[in-house]
């Protein structure tokens, strides 16, 4: 059993990897003489995409690698549904391709969060060489103050790289039902791409 996780998720991985994943389980499964191609291989032994997905043409790419499903933590954030503050998902619909940094790896405690001046303040002081209490002193309770309370500034407002993806807060079936037709599309396209 492999397992292989993005390096660029929401939860947060090493800083230095971000779409290496899919060489290297592709890589992986050719050693391993396996078909599974994705980015995190689940203790089921099913194969689940979980790195910038939001929407359908992520789970089209996905699937062609193989997988049997795909994690959209950041997407799912912005439906009605998701009781996270309305200010938190508006940052998350604000955001741009390069909006995410990962603070935290220093200590092991990565997390990718939309820049921000806290989140600025946070890798300034760990940069600067502060310690581990130090560093998780300032970042108690961030999270919280982003997500409940709606302090995007001075809060910790935790997406992954699919943030730059999201452009709306709709409810749970129109995502649904939106992100497979736009899956089912791509899918067809590509298929159409292959000569018989």
């Amino acid at each position: 059993m492999a397992k292989i996780t993005g390096y660029a998720t929401g939860g947060g991985e090493p800083k230095e990897l971000f779409f290496a994943p899919i060489l290297a389980v592709q890589n992986l499964m050719k050693k391993q003489g396996t078909t599974i191609g994705a980015y995190d291989l689940i203790e089921a032994n099913e194969a689940f995409a979980v790195q910038a997905i939001a929407d359908g043409r992520g789970l089209a790419a996905a699937l062609a690698l193989g997988a049997e499903g795909v994690q959209m933590g950041t997407r799912f954030i912005c439906t009605v549904e998701c009781p996270a503050h309305p200010k938190y998902k508006e940052r998350i619909v604000q955001a741009h391709d390069r909006a995410t940094m990962i603070t935290g790896t220093r200590f092991g405690h990565p997390v990718r969060c939309i820049r921000g001046p806290f989140v600025k303040r946070y890798e300034e002081l760990e940069q600067g060489g502060c310690t581990e209490e130090e560093f998780m002193a300032m970042g108690a309770g961030t999270l919280r103050a982003a997500i409940v309370d709606g302090d995007v500034l001075e809060g910790s407002v935790m997406a992954g790289q699919g943030a730059g993806l999201v452009s709306d807060v709709v409810p749970v079936k129109v995502l649904m039902e939106r992100t497979v037709a736009e899956a089912e599309a791509a899918l067809r396209r590509a298929a159409g791409l292959i000569a018989p």
